[in-house]
């Protein structure tokens, strides 16, 4: 049962999103290479954290970083994902799986850089 019906407001903000998939790798120098990577597209909302939320986390988030909303779920294989969303470039972090109660999964976008630019951070 759900006790929240979020859908309708999350399509209504949504946007085709593109995530980059490492596929096949290997660790050179303790970072993880990709031979390949897979590109996908889905429907989801992108909102920019609350100055709440931010202050909460003790420094972890940033005004650059932001929430992405899908309905239902994304398969495992999107964490550590690349998402390219208005020219920039995120990381997805970490996830708030709703879907039993709400029918979503929030999860957390860690601002990379400009895409096809050097990093900030």
């Amino acid at each position: 049962m759900r006790y929240f019906h979020f859908e309708r407001l999350i399509k209504k903000y949504s946007s085709t999103i593109t995530a980059i998939l490492p596929e096949k790798g290997e660790y050179v120098n303790g970072e993880y290479v990709a031979d390949k990577e897979r590109r996908i597209t889905f429907d989801a909302a992108i909102l920019d954290i609350d100055k709440k939320k931010i202050y909460n986390a003790g420094g972890t988030l940033t005004t650059q970083d932001k929430q992405l909303y899908v309905i239902g779920t994304l398969t495992d294989e999107i964490r550590g994902a690349k998402i390219i969303y208005n020219g920039n470039e995120y990381s997805v972090e970490q996830d708030t799986d709703n879907s039993f109660f709400t029918n979503f999964t929030a999860y957390i976008l860690k601002y990379v850089s400009a895409f096809g630019g050097v990093s900030n951070g």
